[in-house]
């Protein structure tokens, strides 16, 4: 407790010092994990000196910090009797704004008035959102925003500059460097929020126009958009139009490698016309949005420029989405109108059963087509480090692809095989643990395949990932988590790769 009765408390698991009121209204925290100054990892004691400076007892960097009681308010200020930032500071204090205009003087004590230097840093606690950073300036200056140099003008100048970013709700490092050349000395910084409780922006298709299933070219198309908001998102979730005039409705989840980037595909469609969609967004606090509506066409096939003659003997894979792909051929011996397009049906079956379908009118009749399907699936048991449940089929713990259908809870240790296929693009499962000892997951890809695996807190909250570029690379990841509970695996196709939907993954998670 400090000396004007604020109570400090060492926030262990989120490596972060807070501050309440004698009467426990919360004031404020500060620090991140890391090993910067003002950053922390695993702090597990905090004191106050009779002057109100914090210590820190920072065990994860195996030292202490040292703040004054205002640190989370000020900024902590070093200045040079140089202009490269070099040496030890002549004067360290705390400055509440970066707000200056010297003129033809000195900022204090032991800095000369010319051709001196000086480096703010302060954790500041923002809302999600976009920000613009404005900063006025004689002379040079450099500023960076949680390690990104988003201004480097470092020159003899009177100036005013502008940046923006987006930031995510938290504490920020902000780290201002100044120089004073000659002549007058004067330095401003202020930023303002740009975005609104929750935007939608920068919505994009992977393609259009798209085309019906069985032709040529694209057939699904993947919707993406950029998603802002203050507060933790409840759902993001595109609706679009089908073809008969009703909707359909799917969450679209957030991509790998990204912090706002939400997506969904859609597709195959049977018939051609013009899709129209929105994207809709809710936040835990009750705020939506709701983007402008889009379309994408789609198209039917192309005239056929050939005639098609088809193999009597084709095979299809045994996978939950077959696909039956013509042969074509420029022997005359069968003719038909161009409007004639085969299509494939199938039930929706374990076992999927292929009728072709041909319209139009030939000038003989075709020859019957067999389809000889492998045999069906079954439950098997097969031998692999540790006990492996495996259900050759596309999905054997679906539907789990999405966060809220997780399957789970995953049992330390034990392998789980299971299929990635066009019509389950990703799996999802949980575990809980009960200790901060260490996660460490592992994936086994199918040699004709390249899968990533993705480790998350909840789902709006990625850690560490795995993602080897090549098919049949095992992908591994180890994280020290700060708190006990619930994390998500996800497993997916990389962008572009291959997947089997005849080979199993294995998927193996270690935890306690």
């Amino acid at each position: 407790m400090g000396p004007d009765g604020t109570v400090y408390v060492a926030d262990t698991g989120n490596d972060r010092i807070q501050r309440f009121t004698a009467a426990g209204a919360f004031l404020g925290a500060w620090g991140v994990e890391g090993a910067a100054p003002g950053q922390f990892m695993y702090p597990h004691g905090v004191a106050v000196g009779p002057d109100g400076a914090v210590y820190v007892a920072d065990t994860g960097n195996q030292r202490v910090q040292v703040f004054g009681a205002a640190y989370a308010e000020t900024w902590r200020a070093e200045y040079f009797a140089n202009r490269w930032l070099i040496g030890a500071p002549v004067l360290i204090r705390q400055d509440a704004a970066i707000d200056f205009a010297w003129g033809s003087g000195s900022p204090g004590s032991g800095v000369p008035v010319d051709s001196f230097s000086a480096r703010w840093t302060r954790y500041v606690g923002l809302a999600q959102g976009r920000y613009r950073f404005s900063v006025v300036v004689d002379d040079g200056v450099r500023l960076w925003v949680d390690d990104t140099l988003l201004i480097d003008q470092w020159a003899e100048q009177v100036a005013s500059f502008d940046a923006e970013v987006n930031l995510t709700a938290g504490y920020h490092r902000i780290v201002l460097e100044y120089c004073e050349i000659s002549r007058n000395s004067e330095v401003h910084l202020n930023w303002t929020c740009l975005t609104a409780p929750l935007t939608i922006e920068n919505i994009r298709e992977s393609a259009d126009p798209i085309y019906v299933q069985g032709c040529p070219g694209p057939t699904q198309v993947t919707i993406r958009a950029d998603v802002w908001g203050e507060s933790p998102l409840e759902f993001v979730r595109l609706s679009y139009d089908l073809a008969g005039g009703s909707w359909s409705s799917v969450f679209m989840t957030r991509e790998a490698g990204t912090e706002r980037t939400f997506g969904v595909t859609i597709g195959p469609f049977s018939q051609a016309y013009t899709l129209t969609y929105t994207v809709i967004a809710k936040d835990t606090k009750g705020n939506q949005a709701q983007s402008p509506i889009g379309s994408v066409t789609v198209r039917e096939c192309s005239t056929p420029t050939a005639t098609r003659s088809h193999t009597p003997t084709s095979t299809p894979t045994s996978s939950r989405t077959p696909t039956s792909t013509p042969t074509s051929s420029h022997t005359p011996t069968r003719t038909a109108t161009s409007s004639r397009t085969p299509t494939v049906t199938w039930t929706p079956t374990r076992t999927p059963t292929l009728t072709p379908t041909l319209s139009g009118t030939p000038t003989r009749p075709p020859p019957t087509r067999t389809l000889t399907p492998t045999p069906t699936r079954s439950k098997q048991y097969v031998s692999l480090p540790a006990i492996v449940k495996l259900w050759l089929n596309c999905d054997p713990y679906g539907p789990n692809n999405q966060p809220a259908s997780a399957h789970g809870p995953l049992v330390a240790g034990e392998g789980y095989a299971d299929y990635l296929c066009a019509e389950d693009p990703e799996d999802w499962f949980y575990f809980v643990i009960s200790s901060l000892e260490r996660i460490v997951v592992d994936l086994v890809v199918p040699a004709n395949a390249d899968y990533d695996v993705y480790l998350y807190r909840d789902p709006e909250v990625l850690f560490p990932y795995g993602s080897k570029t090549g098919d049949g690379l095992a992908e591994h990841i180890e994280y020290q988590p700060h708190q006990i509970g619930a994390y998500q695996v996800r497993v997916t196709r990389a962008a572009g790769a291959h997947y089997s939907a005849t080979e199993p993954y294995l998927l193996t998670v270690n935890y306690r």
